[in-house]
């Protein structure tokens, strides 16, 4: 079967500590949530059992499987 779905443009991940201001950025090969800051070691906060970065990588399987369709992600861009 021919994949006709490709996320081109996703890169990775960006997560900043709300507390310290410390960005980590990391690939897509990244396939759980950072628990905390390396920075601070504040603890962030969110649901293991519904980490948001697996649920993004389930999310690209199910729409690398499709087919016969064209898919873009639209994002806002963030004015600098």
């Amino acid at each position: 079967m021919e994949r006709k779905m490709q996320l081109e443009n996703l890169k990775g991940f960006e997560v900043e500590c709300e507390k310290c201001g410390c960005v980590i950025r990391t690939d897509t090969k990244r396939d759980c949530m950072f628990q905390e800051c390396p920075n601070c070691h504040e603890r962030f906060g969110f649901n293991r059992n519904n980490d948001p970065i697996s649920r993004i990588h389930t999310a690209i399987s199910a729409f690398e499987d499709m087919s016969g369709v064209k898919v873009r992600l639209v994002c806002d861009e963030e004015e600098k």
